[in-house]
């Protein structure tokens, strides 16, 4: 039954991919009660899977918590992300952070999701 859920999980994430390639982006209902993360800096993952954000997540109350995530798409330029489970809308990244290429994170995602979703099909 486990991977019923993760299964789920992905087909949603991979639905959200086809929104974004379609044009669609997140408004304000997707973003006003999101997650924010600051001080983020992209990590490289193992072969093959997603790559994941790091940084300082801010919550109400006034909370602060190291957050990491396996991201799916990205747009900086816009100061949004999103993991399979939620949006995050992104504050400052790290002075030292390289460069995001959002096509090269969406192409990589689309390519790990469709790997995942056929091995839960065997």
């Amino acid at each position: 039954m486990a991977h019923a859920i993760d299964r789920k999980r992905l087909l949603e994430a991979a639905a959200i991919l086809d929104l974004l390639a379609a044009g669609w982006r997140p408004g304000n209902g997707e973003l006003d009660s999101a997650r924010y993360v600051e001080n983020w800096g992209i990590l490289q993952s193992q072969r093959g899977a997603p790559l994941r954000i790091i940084g300082f997540a801010r919550s109400l109350p006034v909370r602060c918590r190291i957050f990491t995530a396996a991201i799916i798409a990205i747009d900086d330029a816009t100061n949004w992300a999103r993991t399979l489970d939620e949006w995050i809308v992104l504050g400052e990244a790290l002075d030292e952070a390289p460069a995001i290429d959002a096509a090269v994170i969406r192409h990589g995602t689309t390519a790990w999701l469709h790997g995942e979703l056929n091995c839960l099909q065997v």
